[in-house]
């Protein structure tokens, strides 16, 4: 017994700070990050010997913890609910070429603006879909590839990618408006592209 807790307590040791990183922004509510955790490694441990020796322990237990994640948010009340895309509208060219000319503003000195952002990055990740959510958190946090995303939400590989792909585009377009309100990207100048 003494080995298998060692062995399990060393694998869980390698991914204990992206493990941590993920159950913070997984949960709407900022209080259940440490049930989450608690109770993602519980499941893991009662699970352990289910894990087969050789297959890829980080996926094995971020998928733990994003099943976990799930359920700890249903059970949240006043979660706020993701917001809906609206109907058939068309984009608006103007509209396109100023966010592009905020983006790369917000490139420009990521770091200062997602640091003055971190409620809006929480709010932000609130408006994702279950599955875009999980996905961008387990390639950005648990640094998964994809196909260990795939392996891990038992989801097929274009799924995930396309997940991604949704969910970044959301989260650049609600980072750039709160950037853009809080005035830490400036206006793009008229009539340049």
């Amino acid at each position: 017994m003494s080995d298998l807790c060692d062995e399990f307590r060393a694998l869980c040791e390698a991914v204990r700070r992206p493990l941590l990183a993920f159950c913070r922004h997984a949960v709407w509510r900022a209080d259940d990050a440490e049930d989450l955790l608690q109770s993602a490694l519980l499941t893991a441990w009662r699970r352990f010997g289910e894990f087969r020796p050789g297959t890829n322990f980080r996926a094995w237990v971020f998928r733990i913890a994003a099943l976990e994640a799930r359920n700890v948010n249903r059970r949240s009340r006043g979660a706020p609910l993701p917001e809906e895309e609206p109907p058939g509208r068309a984009p608006d060219v103007v509209e396109m070429l100023e966010r592009e000319w905020d983006y790369e503003a917000l490139l420009a000195d990521p770091e200062t603006v997602v640091a003055r952002l971190s409620g809006e990055v929480r709010v932000a990740l609130g408006t994702l879909t279950p599955n875009e959510r999980s996905v961008l958190l387990l390639r950005a946090i648990g640094d998964l590839a994809y196909r260990e995303i795939g392996d891990a939400l038992s989801m097929p590989l274009g799924s995930v990618m396309g997940f991604l792909s949704r969910a970044r585009r959301k989260m650049r377009e609600r980072l750039t408006e709160a950037a853009r309100a809080r005035g830490l990207v400036g206006e793009s100048p008229r009539g340049s592209p």
